[in-house]
């Protein structure tokens, strides 16, 4: 989310299982000044977000991750 009063640029949000740009989990790049947004169940483990600019956009954001509860029985989810 970019802050309010700020010049809004086009920036979106990647998850990566490693700081390798191709190892990329998944995606979000809505056109233009859209909230960006990653929602899914992962396995355990380290994850990286990376925002990145489109065409050499610059500018303030705000990140924000959330962590759900995990399953109290043993759970597949596919």
């Amino acid at each position: 989310n970019q802050p309010a009063g700020s010049k809004l640029r086009d920036l979106n949000l990647f998850l990566l299982k490693s700081c390798n740009r191709l190892d990329g989990v998944a995606a979000s790049v809505r056109r233009g000044t859209s909230i960006e947004n990653i929602s899914m169940v992962l396995a355990p483990g380290v994850y990286y977000a990376v925002v990145d600019d489109f065409l050499n956009a610059e500018g303030a954001f705000t990140l924000s991750i959330e962590f759900a509860q995990p399953c109290a029985n043993v759970c597949m989810f596919a």
